[in-house]
């Protein structure tokens, strides 16, 4: 099972490309197999304040803090 320091981790060394992955990138970076499971992953985050992004917009994944 994938933590959340995880998919955190993942989000950044991914974002220091130049741009923030999608969603898609970093299910394949942490391992996970579902797109959904990576929604509902980062669902949960976002609610707990440790990420956010722009609703329908490409790219806008980013970390506000750190698990």
């Amino acid at each position: 099972m994938v933590d959340d320091a995880r998919i955190i981790d993942a989000i950044e060394e991914l974002s220091g490309k130049g741009y923030p992955p999608t969603f898609r990138e970093l299910m394949q970076e942490v391992g996970l197999r579902s797109p959904s499971t990576i929604k509902c992953r980062l669902e949960k985050l976002r609610r707990a304040g440790y990420v956010d992004w722009q609703p329908k917009q490409p790219r806008t994944l980013r970390v506000v803090r750190r698990v």
